[in-house]
């Protein structure tokens, strides 16, 4: 086996040694492409198939004529780096570790049949492995954990390939399917995080900050105390419509609902880096995911509460745009299209819903594929989703006192970053207390085997457990975040910073217009 330092990058590093050792340095034929075939993305089952065969590929190359080193780093450079240069740390890992293994002896590449079957066998056990390392060592039977302990060994995105194993990971006892135990501990751990099921599958969608009352259902969440104000200012926005009836996306809607400033999506990962150089694209999406999944509770509250009044009828629609000035809404043969080329992208990206997609940050590159996919298939340009919003025409003209508009709009505004400030500090208690648990367990079965095992340290026990923690910034840098994306009020920033373009947030200009008539009356002197 090779002595390789295995860094980062790999899978190049390892092909490029192995490549080496098969070089003739005499040899000087002019390098061309070899236009290797990828299926995208490449970390998708098949993504990673086809990544293996363009390494076999590339081998039985360079085996056959014999290359230097120089067209070696060439075809390392142009044909393998820019794919997967990409790859995720544990992906890279796992990959370099097959080739490393694949070529450990002098093999004949020239069988690509009979190397490709060999290099999917390596593969298969490195995978078994991995399952029986997870199934009877990182979660064994005999640890037993009250359900809060069990909690800490949760993620969100995290997939549990069934309900003995979810018992397995909480620390919890596995009881008969169907039966009333199993019911009621399912309705317990229902209070702790929300889920889906997918055949045997547990997907973890959300993880509670708190859990909830036993008698709770959470039929309006935590949002309560926001539906008032949203309340007052849609109905407001709604009285300023023609036929009382609006046509907004759901980050219009954020946006009219003082949920968020005009910067929020709009932003970029390097004007945000001006602002503070230690936001990375990682603490931008945890930002992203978990304003979205609060943004859309509340909002979904609210829309439920005026419903349930009688106040509103608000539908969501799919809309179809054909080029930058046309767009109309899908009909159901188009909905059913959309639908399907939804499911198409799920199933190549690996995934098993949409919640998934955006548990692991990954709704750009969904929205991403799936507009490439419809541009390709249908000729449209892009979808999107909007809600159309009907109001009680006789109950606005009852009106809504301008000066109450503002006032209610900024409240809101506060206990949103409030809240996400809050969920900012719980989620590194969560990866801290996790921790915590880890470690204790390993000193008690120190103390149990002294003389036979080294004493455990809190760096080592992350290690072995694979466990995340918060960097020490985290906190700050997603009050940083909450500021500049979600405060309404930014006008000292804009006079500090005169280089940061103002954006507009994306209302047609009508739009805009009637925004500011509706709160021309509230604005400060």
């Amino acid at each position: 086996m090779s002595n390789i330092v295995l860094t980062k990058d790999r899978v190049c590093t390892v092909l490029r040694e192995k490549l080496y050792s098969m070089a003739d340095n005499e040899n000087q034929t002019e390098y061309k492409s070899l236009q290797l075939k990828w299926v995208l993305p490449v970390e998708s089952t098949q993504g990673l198939i086809k990544l293996l065969e363009n390494v076999v590929i590339v081998l039985d190359y360079v085996q056959k004529n014999k290359y230097n080193k120089d067209i070696i780093d060439q075809i390392i450079e142009n044909d393998i780096c820019p794919m997967v240069r990409g790859l995720s740390n544990e992906y890279d890992f796992i990959l370099a570790s097959v080739i490393l293994v694949v070529c450990k002896d002098k093999l004949d590449f020239t069988d690509k049949n009979w190397l490709m079957q060999y290099t999917r066998e390596i593969l298969g056990k490195f995978i078994y492995s991995l399952e029986y390392f997870q199934e009877y060592i990182v979660f064994s039977e005999d640890v037993n954990l009250s359900l809060e302990d069990g909690m800490k060994r949760l993620s969100e995105g995290m997939v549990i390939k069934n309900y003995p194993e979810l018992c397995k990971v909480l620390g919890q006892a596995s009881y008969k399917t169907g039966s009333n135990s199993q019911k009621a501990q399912l309705k317990e751990f229902a209070r702790y995080f929300k889920w889906e099921k997918h055949g045997q599958k547990y997907i973890i969608i959300e993880i509670y900050d708190e859990p909830l009352p036993k008698q709770d259902k959470r039929k309006n969440g935590n949002n309560t105390i926001y539906v008032t104000y949203i309340e007052a200012i849609l109905l407001k926005y709604l009285s300023c419509k023609k036929d009382f009836t609006c046509y907004l996306t759901k980050n219009q809607l954020f946006y009219l609902l003082g949920m968020i400033n005009g910067y929020y999506k709009r932003i970029t990962l390097d004007e945000l880096e001006l602002i503070d150089t230690r936001i990375t694209k990682w603490e931008l999406d945890n930002f992203y995911f978990r304003c979205n999944r609060k943004l859309n509770d509340i909002l979904t509250s609210a829309l439920r509460s005026l419903e349930n009044r009688s106040l509103i009828s608000s539908t969501e629609q799919h809309v179809i745009v054909t080029n930058k000035y046309k767009y109309y809404t899908a009909n159901d043969y188009e909905i059913k299209r959309i639908l399907n080329a939804e499911k198409i992208i799920l199933e190549k990206m690996g995934m098993y819903s949409k919640s998934h997609v955006a548990c692991c940050y990954k709704m750009r590159e969904f929205y991403t594929l799936l507009n490439e996919y419809v541009s390709e298939h249908y000729g449209w340009d892009h979808t999107f989703r909007r809600y159309k919003i009907v109001s009680n025409q006789e109950f606005l003209k009852q009106g809504i006192e301008e000066n109450e508009i503002k006032l209610q709009r900024l409240l809101n505004n506060e206990r949103i970053i409030e809240a996400i400030n809050k969920n900012a500090l719980k989620e590194v208690d969560r990866q801290n207390n996790k921790l915590e648990v880890a470690y204790q367990i390993a000193m008690e079965e120190w103390i149990r085997n002294e003389n036979y095992i080294d004493k455990p340290t809190k760096k080592k026990v992350k290690e072995e457990n694979n466990i995340y923690t918060y960097p020490h910034i985290y906190v700050e840098i997603q009050k940083i975040l909450s500021s500049k994306l979600l405060k309404i009020d930014d006008g000292e920033y804009k006079r500090k910073h005169k280089y940061m373009p103002v954006r507009k947030f994306d209302l047609s200009q009508k739009e805009v217009t009637e925004l500011d008539v509706l709160f021309s009356n509230t604005e400060e002197g």
